[in-house]
């Protein structure tokens, strides 16, 4: 007779395997992780931009220095980043696994918010934080997106749905935590949103930990990657696509932000406004999650392309609020047009094309050459009339994003 072990494991002991499914659980790690970095998130360059106008190193105007500061932060993010691929892949995909590393990032990210914490007292250690976000970027990504390449795959064989249930359920928190953030920031500080979300990512790792299997993994190379992926001619358009997406993504990252503070100067006000758009954003992503399944990606996603290059026009020339909140709104509603096709295309790809390694390569491909492009920032921004020209390298990014609908990979 053949032995059954009746003892059962610690994730039956919490609860039962068959109630929560791999799928729900990265969606359960995704969405309580969104709300902790939500709570910061749109404050981020702001901080750093405040905390850096005691720091005037870069240039003489204020402005300009604290900017300088905050492009800084991201460049070194992106290079801490490329560091951490090429040389930590053992680590990741021998040592600590997949669920080890998704644990890994967020006790880095939990450091990462103690530096940023600490950083009005001792500045430098802003700079300490970019890299701690940089190790936590390549610990978690490649992972989250391998598991979710694993584990999320829609019957029909796509991601539109998947892709568009983990982006509403990120919406819904990006509604709440905005709120929250900007009032507890104002009456209260940084300090304790900073200790809520050390609270928050410490429970987000649970899912993962428990309802997440995981399969042993082949040997992986950034040697291997840069050869056969990022150096490989017939990868040209989509590493183009992932360089697009970076600069547009940095530029609006670290810029927009500052705008938001300087036309309506108020924490509260940014809060209510990321708030009031993200629902706009939600409803969008409903309907085009859907769409994409049933309609393919390819005109979706030239729209969506075309609409977020032209509104980074008026950034340049934005000057009253009622103009930044309908901007906002427009921006936030046609996001869902710009990013699920983006993100369901690489899924589908990273099936085709070597699943985690793929996922490797991408995170290569986004951050490697930003470095490049946000030192190229800094040099213009000594020179530019006016630092709102940058969002220049953001239209040209836009652009570059839909060679991914036309890559034949």
């Amino acid at each position: 007779m053949p032995y059954h072990s009746t003892q059962k494991t610690f994730d039956e002991l919490l609860v039962p395997r068959a109630k929560v499914s791999e799928a729900t659980a990265l969606y359960m790690l995704n969405m309580i992780r969104s709300l902790a970095q939500s709570l910061i998130g749109i404050f981020l360059p702001i901080y750093i931009y405040e905390i850096a106008s005691s720091l005037v190193i870069f240039h003489t105007d204020k402005v300009i220095n604290g900017l300088i500061w905050v492009v800084l932060y991201y460049m070194v993010r992106s290079l801490t980043v490329s560091m951490t691929i090429t040389f930590a892949l053992p680590m990741m995909f021998n040592w600590l696994k997949f669920k080890g590393s998704l644990a890994f990032a967020n006790v880095m990210l939990i450091f990462q918010f103690i530096a940023l914490l600490l950083a009005p007292n001792y500045p430098l250690l802003l700079l300490l934080a970019a890299v701690l976000q940089g190790v936590v970027i390549a610990f978690y990504w490649i992972p989250y997106h391998s598991f979710f390449e694993q584990k999320a795959r829609g019957s029909d064989g796509h991601f539109g749905k998947e892709v568009g249930i983990r982006i509403i359920l990120t919406k819904v928190v990006g509604i709440i935590a905005p709120l929250i953030g900007g009032f507890i920031i104002a009456v209260y500080g940084f300090s304790v949103i900073f200790m809520l979300s050390i609270g928050l990512l410490l429970i987000s790792i649970l899912p993962i930990l428990i309802f997440i299997n995981e399969k042993p993994h082949h040997k992986h190379s950034a040697k291997r990657v840069y050869k056969n992926m990022l150096l490989n001619p017939k990868f040209k358009k989509l590493t183009l696509a992932y360089i697009g997406s970076a600069m547009d993504s940095n530029i609006f990252t670290i810029f927009w932000p500052i705008i938001l503070l300087v036309v309506i100067e108020s924490y509260e006000k940014i809060g209510i406004l990321s708030s009031v758009s993200t629902v706009f954003s939600m409803l969008s992503a409903i309907i085009i999650s859907r769409l994409i399944d049933k309609r393919g990606v390819k005109k979706v996603h030239l729209v969506g392309v075309v609409v977020n290059a032209l509104l980074y026009i008026p950034r340049m020339f934005i000057a009253t609020p009622m103009f930044v909140y309908g901007l906002d709104v427009v921006d936030k509603t046609n996001s869902a047009l710009y990013n699920i096709p983006n993100i369901a295309q690489t899924y589908e790809k990273g099936v085709k094309l070597g699943g985690a390694d793929y996922f490797v390569y991408r995170e290569m491909a986004l951050h490697m050459p930003i470095v490049l492009i946000l030192s190229l920032v800094i040099l213009l921004l000594w020179v530019l009339p006016d630092w709102r020209v940058v969002f220049t390298f953001a239209i040209v990014g836009s652009l570059m994003t839909y060679l991914l609908s036309l890559d034949k990979n």
